[in-house]
């Protein structure tokens, strides 16, 4: 589903070309959640002191948790995963850095929120997300965090935001609306097991290796070999052709 476009520009080639979806872990039962609604009173992010989330940490703390707290004073966003969060933490009211911690769990088991603000692409598919998405907990994130995830199969389970001030109404919003956080923790167990699950990857596994050992896909990967190697020899001529022009310069200045 998130194949480079030349690829999907490419019809007959495309054919060949298969998305094998991951695994996410069994998501808990909904009941357990509920069981532990009202116990839960944080938000939550967790990350390490990636560029890409120190970006992140200070959108959230500088952008988006002011507009939370407007509407939830006594809200806290606890931030779990680098010592560097306790500098981004200060001089925000409710902040609450942890830094490296030798379990996460008993922070997954007190939020009731968890923010997953994507801001630049990482590897690709986002572990946060799939985090979230394992653990059944409500989250909102931005459109990169839905990377790779098979979003668009069910778009209940995910609350994408695309500002700052989006992010916070969603935030806020999953926070105070009790329905609006079971319909999510629901949808997203649904997703998990529709498209994220073992069963789905060994059969997407097993149509897979069945396509690309066809005939016609192992026809048209040696025609791009070929492609490729008709590509290679026409740089190589025009790196030649600039070289002699170079060189035709050169000699006309001596």
């Amino acid at each position: 589903d998130h194949l480079p476009l030349y690829l999907k520009n490419k019809a007959h080639e495309y054919e060949c070309v298969r998305h094998i979806p991951i695994i996410a872990k069994p998501v808990p039962a909904l009941k357990g959640l509920e069981d532990s609604y009202r116990r839960r009173t944080t938000f939550l992010y967790v990350g390490s002191h990636h560029f890409g989330n120190r970006k992140a940490v200070r959108w959230l703390v500088n952008e988006v948790f002011p507009i939370v707290r407007r509407s939830i004073p006594e809200a806290q966003l606890h931030l779990v995963g680098a010592d560097i969060w306790k500098e981004y933490a200060e001089g925000h009211e409710g902040v609450v850095p942890h830094g490296v911690i030798p379990e996460l769990q008993p922070h997954m088991q007190a939020a009731k929120v968890m923010l997953v603000p994507n801001l630049v692409g990482g590897s690709g598919i986002s572990t946060k997300t799939l985090l979230a998405l394992e653990s059944g907990l409500p989250f909102v994130t931005t459109p990169i965090g839905v990377t790779g995830v098979n979003a668009d199969r069910t778009p209940e389970a995910f609350h994408i935001a695309n500002d700052a001030r989006e992010f916070a109404r969603i935030a806020t919003a999953l926070f105070t609306d009790h329905q609006l956080w079971r319909d999510q923790a629901e949808a997203m167990r649904k997703h998990v097991l529709s498209h994220l699950s073992r069963g789905k990857l060994a059969a997407k596994v097993q149509e897979t290796v069945y396509t690309i050992s066809s005939d016609k896909c192992i026809s048209a990967r040696w025609q791009n070999m070929e492609n490729l190697q008709n590509l290679r020899k026409a740089a190589q001529l025009k790196r030649y052709q600039v070289q002699q022009q170079e060189r035709a310069k050169e000699n006309a200045h001596m």
